[in-house]
């Protein structure tokens, strides 16, 4: 940021169910978030999700942040968001966590070694920004307020999982999501919370920046 620019505001948000309530609002009080939206059964993920992003939007900030409630921000998270945002700011999805498990919409089999040689290149040329056409995690998004409208409109008639639908709205604006590197939140992984039984894939950043 140049000299006499005003000031990047980002306002932080926390996509909490209410079985995480105590620890949403550590994870609240630790990044000093300005919204906490708790579903209390009533929303679902989905609608939760956006409920969240409306209300950091209301805020009136430059990019829109939200983390689950089992995200684990790595240190300095403010300074770090800093750090990235600003330097970018560019009317783009940013992930903030890229990390191992179930990678929404896709194979298994066939994304690990994606998401692995996309790894693999950006460590060898030292590269802060890793770039793909979909969001595979929910975990940490920074969402610039220029296009949270447009964003929030389409999740509204999308029924997919968020990061799903995400996807979909990307992909039809032709946009790329821009992943830090390494990932800026890491993934609590001791308690899911699931509408279906799943088999047990751990889950945790492959780069964290700690």
């Amino acid at each position: 940021m140049e000299a006499g620019e005003p000031e990047m505001r980002i306002a932080v948000g926390v996509v909490a169910v209410l079985s995480r309530l105590e620890q949403a609002m550590r994870l609240s009080t630790e990044v000093g978030a300005e919204v906490l939206q708790v579903d209390d059964g009533g929303y679902g993920e989905r609608v939760n999700h956006q409920e969240t992003l409306r209300r950091l939007a209301g805020t009136g900030a430059d990019v829109l942040v939200m983390l689950e409630d089992d995200a684990i921000p790595c240190t300095g998270f403010r300074s770090a968001l800093d750090d990235y945002l600003v330097a970018r700011m560019r009317p783009e999805i940013v992930s903030l966590y890229l990390g191992t498990g179930r990678w929404a919409g896709t194979s298994p089999s066939v994304q690990g070694p994606r998401v692995q040689a996309l790894i693999d290149r950006a460590d060898a040329r030292g590269d802060r920004w890793i770039f793909a056409d979909a969001l595979w995690h929910a975990v940490g998004l920074a969402i610039p307020q220029c296009i949270a409208g447009s964003l929030l409109d389409y999740l509204a008639g999308d029924p997919s999982p968020t990061d799903e639908a995400i996807t979909h709205w990307a992909r039809k604006r032709g946009e790329k999501i821009a992943y830090t590197h390494p990932s800026l939140v890491d993934h609590r992984d001791d308690e899911r919370v699931v509408d279906q039984p799943e088999d047990f894939v751990p889950r945790h950043a492959i780069r964290f920046r700690g």
